[in-house]
């Protein structure tokens, strides 16, 4: 029986060592830098604090480097962040450098005690925002919340939607098993190991599923030549809509332009609006300015329109976007002022502001968006709310 249990602990040791020495070598040979926490018990997911990473294709290749709170700006102790910006990855400025971030190139010009806060992260959508505002409304205690919406919203909330508890209640997190079990710590190490990933990467493989790095370590990115905006027009193809491939392209993400009134799609639309308007009342419970800023797919501009069977048209398009519509409704129903990018964009060539492959924003799309807001964002932050201060912020 001794001799047993010196071989069984004697197996289990060498096992233990030998996966410590697999884990040295891949981490080694491993390219992608983990910017992001695999789960957060109170955000369900955040980017991790103090880290730098590449983001790369042939479209862009840009530094990402997270301050203490885990996003992308850098902090300055004399600056007062007076508005906090919930975004997805246009916020969190993907594809471009910092400095290039609609929300940088707003800050140049407001004053220094009224600095936007960019709280942007790539995945985010309304959902994610019902658990995530209240945190942050406490950490930060500003005194305007601007909310970034993005065509895809309706999609990822759908995905986030078995990790998150919305009713009438509030919100709640849903932890699995596995992090019940094991904790937070324990769980994220082991799958963020380099282990761990590739064979996650060898099983996307098998499956066919697109499994790409999101960021690579400082020094170990593709060293490809970065096409120029004419380049990847002329590689890619210039704006034209999705019709029939919109089912397919972007994974269906924007099916709702065409088929709105299908079950499925009218479900999804429901949850956004009560998402959507949950965020307004905890705005309301904690005496903030809230604002929505939204930002449409690409094909929304294109000829036809997204579908590619309508006028040629703002007006015409508009009418046919549900998901602008939803918005727009929640703003005038509760006097917010929010701001369009498809309204915004419409007479600024906006094919040249997006990426033509990667479709989010490029530098001029930045640019655009903070230079077409500045003056009503500028007004709407300085202008103070004027509601009495509720002192129970209880839900």
């Amino acid at each position: 029986m001794k001799n047993t249990l010196k071989n069984i602990l004697f197996i289990s040791i060498i096992i233990l060592i030998s996966v410590i020495l697999i884990e040295m070598v891949l981490s080694f040979a491993d390219p992608e830098q983990v910017m992001v926490k695999s789960f957060d018990k109170e955000l369900l997911f955040s980017m991790y604090p103090n880290k730098s990473g590449m983001v790369v294709s042939d479209e862009y290749s840009v530094r990402v480097d997270t301050n203490k709170y885990g996003f992308r700006q850098k902090i300055y102790p004399n600056e007062r962040y007076s508005t906090i910006v919930l975004g997805d990855s246009f916020t969190e400025g993907w594809g471009v450098s910092e400095d290039e971030i609609y929300i940088q190139r707003l800050n140049e010009r407001l004053p220094i005690k009224s600095k936007l806060l960019n709280l942007g992260l790539h995945g985010s959508s309304p959902i994610l925002y019902t658990l995530q505002l209240k945190s942050y409304l406490k950490t930060h205690i500003p005194t305007n919340v601007i909310v970034q919406l993005f065509d895809n919203d309706l999609d990822d909330n759908e995905k986030l939607s078995k990790f998150i508890q919305f009713d009438k209640k509030g919100v709640a997190l849903q932890e699995n098993l596995i992090t019940q079990v094991l904790g937070e710590r324990i769980y994220n190490f082991s799958k963020e190991t380099s282990t761990y990933r590739l064979f996650k990467r060898i099983f996307k493989l098998i499956q066919k599923e697109p499994n790409p790095i999101l960021y690579y370590k400082i020094g170990r990115s593709p060293q490809d030549k970065i096409l120029t905006h004419s380049e990847s027009l002329n590689k890619y193809g210039k704006l034209e809509p999705l019709g029939k491939e919109i089912h397919e392209k972007y994974n269906n993400q924007f099916g709702f332009y065409q088929d709105y009134d299908s079950p499925y799609w009218q479900k999804l639309i429901s949850n956004n609006k009560a998402y959507l308007q949950y965020i307004v009342n905890l705005c309301k419970r904690y005496n903030v300015k809230l604002s929505f800023l939204y930002i449409p797919a690409k094909e929304f501009f294109a000829k036809g329109g997204i579908t590619g069977e309508l006028e040629d048209s703002l007006e015409a398009k508009n009418a046919h976007n549900v998901h602008y519509l939803q918005i727009q409704e929640i703003c005038d129903k509760e006097n917010l002022e929010c701001f369009f990018a498809n309204n915004l964009f419409y007479e600024k060539d906006p094919e040249s502001l997006y990426f033509p492959h990667d479709a989010h924003l490029n530098a001029k799309g930045h640019q655009t968006l903070a230079n077409v807001v500045k003056k009503n964002l500028t007004d709407w932050i300085m202008q103070p709310l004027d509601l009495p201060v509720i002192q129970d912020h209880e839900e």
